[in-house]
C-alpha cells in the first residue's frame, strides 16, 4: 500500500515538473500588460501576477504559473495554474485559467476564459480539480470546446471578451472606430432605473469626425462621464460585429485614473443602428458582460447590481473616408 501511495505521489510530482518547463509565448514574457478587467498583469518568462480572484470566503488569489501553451493559424491557447491550493469545505482544490487569445494589433489580444461561470470564484470563469487529480489532457480537463453541446449555454457569449494592451505602446493598438461612429452626434443619457433621459438638452456633442480612431466628448452641457473618461477623450482598440450588435472596446486616454471618482481605463460598448441613422449605446466599465444589449445593462451576478450607462445617439453631422 505504501508502495502504491509513493508511487502516485511521484506522477503528481512528476506532471508538476513537466508544467513548471511551460514558458509563455514570447511576446509575453518580461512584460506588463493591461487587462481590460484586471488592470496590470505581469508575465516573467514562467508567470503571471495580477489577474485576481477571490472565493467566496474572501481569500484572494493572483499568482499563476504557464501549465500549457498551444497555436494555430488564428489563435493562442494559453493555460495557467494557480501555484497556491485552494480549500473547499475542507478540501484542497487548484484553480486554472484556459485563456484563447488572438491578435488585434502586435500590441494588443483579445481573449475569452473558457470554462462556466462559477459562484465558488465570484462568478469568475476558472475552473478547478482536487489538489490530487493528475491533469494529463489540460485542453480537454480544464477548457470548454465549442463542439460540446451539453456546454453551449455555459459557453461565453461573444461579447464576453477580454482585452489586453502592452503597457508602453498603447498608442500602437489604436484602431478605427466603427464605421457606424463615423460622424459627430448629438446625445441624450438614459437613466438605468426610471428609462427617462437626463443630463442636457440632448445638444451635447459626441465626435468621431475628427479622427476615425478617437471618440471626443463635450462636457461643458453635460458633465456626465462617457466611456469614464474624465478629459472627455478615448480611442478605440477593438471591435467585432456579431449580428445586428457592435461591440468595441475604448481606452481612456487620462493620465491617471480612479474607480472612485468614477473613471475607468477600458470601457467596452454595445451599439445598434436604427433606421433613422440614430445609434442606441450602452457602456460598461471594463468588458462587456454577459447580456448586455445596446438598450439594456446586464445584472452582474456576483452583487446582483448594473453597471454602466444607456445612451441614444442622433446624427448632428456624418462623415466618410
Amino acid at each position: 500500500m505504501l508502495f502504491f501511495l509513493y508511487m502516485w505521489i511521484l506522477i503528481i510530482h512528476l506532471f508538476r515538473e513537466i508544467a513548471s518547463f511551460c514558458e509563455l509565448p514570447e511576446q509575453f514574457q518580461n512584460s506588463v500588460w493591461i487587462d481590460s478587467d484586471k488592470g496590470e498583469l505581469k508575465f516573467s518568462t514562467t508567470n503571471m501576477t495580477g489577474w485576481e480572484f477571490q472565493t467566496e470566503n474572501g481569500d484572494l488569489f493572483e499568482n499563476w504559473e504557464c501549465l500549457h501553451t498551444s497555436t494555430d493559424s488564428t489563435k493562442l491557447l494559453l493555460i495557467m495554474v494557480q501555484t497556491q491550493n485552494i480549500t473547499i469545505l475542507g478540501a484542497p482544490y487548484t484553480a486554472y485559467l484556459c485563456m484563447e487569445l488572438k491578435e488585434i494589433t502586435s500590441q494588443s489580444y483579445y481573449y475569452y476564459l473558457l470554462w462556466a461561470e462559477e459562484e465558488k470564484y465570484r462568478y469568475e470563469r476558472i475552473s478547478a480539480t482536487l489538489s490530487s487529480t493528475v491533469v494529463s489532457d489540460p485542453v480537454k480537463q480544464l477548457c470548454f470546446s465549442t463542439e460540446t453541446a451539453s456546454q453551449a449555454a455555459e459557453f461565453p457569449e461573444t461579447g464576453e471578451y477580454h482585452v489586453l494592451v502592452k503597457q508602453g505602446s498603447e498608442v500602437f493598438a489604436k484602431q478605427e472606430c466603427p464605421s457606424t461612429f463615423f460622424g459627430e452626434y448629438f446625445y441624450i443619457v438614459k437613466d438605468l432605473e426610471s428609462k427617462n433621459s437626463y443630463c442636457g438638452t440632448g445638444n451635447e456633442v459626441w465626435d468621431v469626425c475628427t479622427d476615425y480612431e478617437r471618440m471626443t466628448f463635450n462636457y461643458t452641457i453635460c458633465d456626465t462621464k462617457i466611456s469614464y473618461s474624465g478629459n472627455g477623450s478615448v480611442f478605440c482598440v477593438f471591435t467585432l460585429t456579431f449580428g445586428s450588435y457592435t461591440y468595441h472596446t475604448l481606452y481612456n486616454e487620462d493620465n491617471f485614473v480612479n474607480h472612485s471618482n468614477g473613471t475607468h481605463r477600458f470601457t467596452c460598448m454595445v451599439s445598434s443602428r436604427n433606421s433613422d441613422g440614430s445609434l442606441n449605446v450602452s457602456q460598461t466599465p471594463g468588458s462587456c458582460r454577459k447580456g448586455q444589449t445596446p438598450s439594456e445593462q446586464p445584472v452582474f451576478a456576483s452583487n446582483m447590481s448594473s453597471a454602466g450607462l444607456n445612451m441614444q445617439l442622433t446624427p448632428r453631422k456624418l462623415c466618410r473616408k
